[in-house]
């Protein structure tokens, strides 16, 4: 087997095509969820704050459409188990982000206005902002 360069293996930024410009966009990705997860949901592992942003993102979408969302339709746009999606969107409900009407969801627009979770928009906001600014120099 041959041997490789200990700095080529430690660092491989410049071996790998636009490795610093990869590493920068996963890093801010993995800070906005960590972020998100302290001003929304300070209980959850970030996996768990990520696959909550999944469903509120869904159930967004479905209610921009005019309709409330159900499990199985945010099962189906997020690839997530309906058991997952059901204990989290039950999660959500009892943190107040949704609203539970018979089986279906919708999202409550006062637990993302709260001044907190405004705040912590624009700081992520700001973030991706100064990543953007990183990769365009």
């Amino acid at each position: 087997m041959p041997t490789r360069n200990l700095t080529t293996t430690i660092n491989p930024f410049d071996k790998i095509e636009k490795g610093r410009e990869r590493f920068a966009t996963a890093d801010l990705a993995v800070r906005l969820i960590e972020d998100l997860r302290r001003d929304c949901w300070p209980d959850v592992n970030a996996w768990d704050a990520f696959a909550m942003t999944v469903f509120v993102r869904a159930t967004l979408s479905i209610n921009q459409s005019g309709r409330l969302a159900s499990v199985d339709r945010i099962s189906r746009m997020s690839g997530i188990s309906r058991s997952t999606v059901q204990r989290r969107m039950e999660m959500l409900h009892q943190q107040g982000a949704v609203e539970k009407r018979g089986s279906r969801f919708a999202l409550v627009p006062e637990f993302f206005n709260a001044p907190h979770i405004l705040e912590g928009f624009k700081r992520r906001r700001q973030m991706v902002q100064a990543v953007s600014k990183k990769l365009a120099d």
